[in-house]
């Protein structure tokens, strides 16, 4: 498991051990959350059969995709290896986390909030549909574009008992986890391998292996 960012997000993480969950809404993909063209015609359908005029169906549509807004996540990209791929999408951000999903578990131990996981699913939403009343299903289907980001996600539920306790927020939350089992080692991004020295400083404080990419020859 890898998780791309800038220098200044992982600081804060090593600093307050707090790992940043985003509202599943506020991504930059507009079909977040959203149900595929061939579900959404479905369900209005079955608004309609029930009685509903068709604006009104369209409401109760909308109102069915905003159950995707009860939904913070921490996104991450399956791989062995650094992926050359991520490391140009991310030219911007200064390093990589590498973990495991056995790691990344039990870095959650502490926590009383209750985090799950799922592998996002990628189909395309213009010709196939998704199962209705699979809430956690639609926050884990992505379109058949953003393949290769091959994403795991860590998810929160507002509506779960045991997450009653997170703050208002509206587009994320911060949540308590052991960053020395989360992070198995850091590795500097190739386009701009010298890190800043507190960050450099920090790692060493707390033992965390670090090291320079193994993607050689980056194009500039």
């Amino acid at each position: 498991m890898w998780r791309y960012m800038n220098s200044e997000r992982l600081q804060e993480l090593l600093d307050h051990g707090q790992l940043y969950f985003r509202r599943v809404s506020k991504f930059s993909d507009g079909l977040e959350g959203k149900l595929t063209l061939r579900s959404r015609e479905r369900l209005h359908s079955w608004f309609i059969q029930r009685g509903s005029k068709p604006d009104i169906a369209d409401e109760e549509v909308r109102i069915y995709e905003c159950h995707s807004n009860a939904f913070f996540a921490s996104c991450w990209h399956m791989r062995e290896n650094e992926s050359y791929l991520m490391w140009r999408a991310y030219a911007g951000k200064g390093v990589a986390i590498q973990t495991t999903f056995e790691r990344m578990q039990a870095s959650f131990d502490k926590t009383p909030l209750a985090v799950s996981g799922a592998v996002v699913n990628y189909i395309d939403f213009e010709r196939e549909k998704t199962g209705l009343g699979q809430v956690f299903a639609h926050v884990t289907t992505k379109d058949l574009p953003y393949e290769d980001e091959r994403e795991f996600r860590l998810l929160l539920w507002q509506h779960d008992p045991s997450n009653a306790i997170l703050p208002a927020a509206e587009d994320g939350v911060q949540v308590e986890v052991d960053t020395s089992i989360l992070i198995e080692r850091v590795v500097r991004n190739p386009f701009q391998p010298e890190l800043p020295s507190s960050l450099s400083t920090r790692l060493q404080e707390l033992g965390i292996q670090y090291q320079n990419s193994g993607v050689k020859h980056v194009a500039k």
